[in-house]
C-alpha cells in the first residue's frame, strides 16, 4: 500500500517527493529508515508581507518560507498566500516553476495566453524560463498557492 496524495472533503495532502530512490516497498517489506515527513498547516506559518519580503511586490500577497534558499535563487518552495480579489502577475525567470493550489480558488491565465482556468485545491500548473503568469483569489477566503521554485519569482498587482 502507498498513497501519495489524497484529497478528501475537508482537507487535501499535497506529497512532493525530490529525489530517489523512493524506496517504496510492498507493505510486507516495510521498514523505518529514519526519514519524518514533515507536516505544514498554514496557521502555523510566519507569514511575511511585501515589507519584510522584497520580491513581494505590493500590499496584500504574504509569502511563508518552507524550505531551501529563495534569495539565494536556489531551489526552494514557499507558500504564496492572496487575499481574496486580488488580481496580480506570478513573474519568474526560474528555469522550472511549479505551482500547486492548496487552499481556495484561483483563476489563472498561463504565460501568453488570455483564456484562464480555475484551480481548485490540488490543481496545478507549471512553466519553463521567462514566465508572467495572470493570478487572481477569487471567492470569500484567502488562496494559498505552493510555489515550488528552482530560481526566484515575483508577485506584483496588475
Amino acid at each position: 500500500s502507498h498513497i501519495t496524495a489524497a484529497k478528501g472533503t475537508d482537507t487535501t495532502i499535497f506529497l512532493e517527493i525530490l529525489s530517489g530512490p523512493y524506496l517504496v516497498q510492498p507493505a510486507d517489506e516495510a521498514f523505518d529508515g529514519g526519514e519524518r515527513p514533515i507536516n505544514v498547516e498554514a496557521r502555523n506559518l510566519m507569514w511575511l508581507s511585501a515589507a519584510d519580503a522584497e520580491w513581494v511586490g505590493d500590499a496584500g500577497p504574504q509569502v511563508a518560507y518552507l524550505w531551501g534558499k529563495v534569495a539565494a535563487g536556489e531551489t526552494h518552495g514557499s507558500f504564496l498566500k492572496l487575499p481574496p480579489g486580488y488580481a496580480g502577475t506570478l513573474s519568474t525567470k526560474a528555469p522550472l516553476l511549479r505551482v500547486v493550489t492548496t487552499q481556495g480558488s484561483t483563476e489563472v491565465a498561463l504565460s501568453g495566453q488570455k483564456a484562464s482556468q480555475r484551480l481548485e485545491p490540488g490543481s496545478y500548473f507549471a512553466s519553463k524560463g521567462e514566465a508572467a503568469h495572470s493570478v487572481s483569489c477569487v471567492g470569500d477566503g484567502d488562496c494559498i498557492l505552493y510555489v515550488h521554485a528552482e530560481g526566484k519569482y515575483g508577485v506584483a498587482a496588475r
